[in-house]
């Protein structure tokens, strides 16, 4: 089985603080399954990894070193302090979802981590999304 996991942010390197559950998730259902996560780009990030079996394809959203949506202490921290991290939304969501859609086509589950992230997934997933965040095929 193929599952698609979509975050707005991932763990960028072992031990990281954002989001160390999800990385455990990913990481054990790589044990039996093809496991890909697609997320954002921080400034000390690669654009594609394989880390514990787990493929991770990263995007950018804006020049890089100015990218402050992700990375920074969460989205709505950032959103509300930053008149650059409003300017990034649209494109955030863009890049996403043309990520998703050119990566996640043939998923046959599709994990949303966050409202953003159900977003990316609408162009690829069913007619309605269930309430866990968990899209099915």
């Amino acid at each position: 089985m193929k599952i698609l996991f979509l975050a707005t942010s991932y763990p960028r390197f072992k031990d990281d603080w954002v989001l160390p559950s999800l990385e455990v998730e990913a990481k054990e259902l790589a044990k039996k399954n093809e496991v890909l996560v697609i997320s954002s780009a921080g400034t000390d990030t690669k654009n594609y990894e394989i880390r514990n079996n787990v493929k991770i394809i990263r995007f950018n959203y804006f020049i890089k070193k100015y990218q402050t949506l992700t990375y920074t202490g969460g989205m709505l921290t950032a959103f509300q302090k930053s008149l650059l991290s409003k300017i990034q939304i649209p494109l955030f969501l863009l890049m996403f979802t043309l990520k998703t859609f050119r990566y996640g086509k043939d998923c046959d589950v599709i994990h949303a981590h966050w409202t953003p992230s159900v977003i990316a997934a609408i162009p690829i997933g069913p007619d309605t999304p269930s309430e866990t965040g968990l899209i099915s095929r």
